[in-house]
């Protein structure tokens, strides 16, 4: 069960959507650290930390989700794959950047109380989108879902 979960190839998605999550896990946990590191250790402004942060969660959640999460380290293109990721990443951003100022600024939120509150409700978007992509465009196949 562990090896099926963790370790063998698979196209399930239930076990895609668990090792997502597990891969998000990280990728969260690298976001917050550095969205803290930078606006509260060395006094940049939540925005720009935001933004910083998310560039490295980014990186984290490519390098395990095209090696681990969807099987894609082998065929299909790799700057098509870093292409979607990019792409999807900055649409990503703009929306993190957008809806944090919109909830600290008038929604009075305190900025981490916003980034967990867009973390919990974009997670999901981007699992299916990028599986989508990359099944799809990446690997130059327009029939699988």
């Amino acid at each position: 069960m562990i090896e099926k979960l963790l370790k063998k190839q698979t196209n399930n998605t239930l076990i895609q959507i668990f090792r997502y999550s597990l891969s998000g896990a990280m990728s969260v946990a690298v976001d917050i650290y550095f969205l803290l590191f930078f606006t509260e250790v060395i006094g940049i402004h939540f925005l720009l930390s935001a933004a910083m942060a998310y560039v490295l969660s980014i990186i984290v959640n490519y390098i395990t989700s095209i090696n681990w999460v969807f099987n894609q380290q082998d065929g299909g293109s790799m700057p098509a794959k870093l292409g979607i990721f990019m792409i999807t990443g900055v649409i990503s951003l703009l929306i993190l950047e957008l809806s944090m100022w919109n909830l600290t600024q008038g929604g009075h939120f305190h900025y981490m109380e916003a980034k967990i509150f867009i973390i919990l409700t974009t997670a999901l978007l981007n699992f299916h989108t990028r599986r989508y992509l990359l099944r799809n465009i990446a690997n130059g196949s327009q029939h699988r879902a």
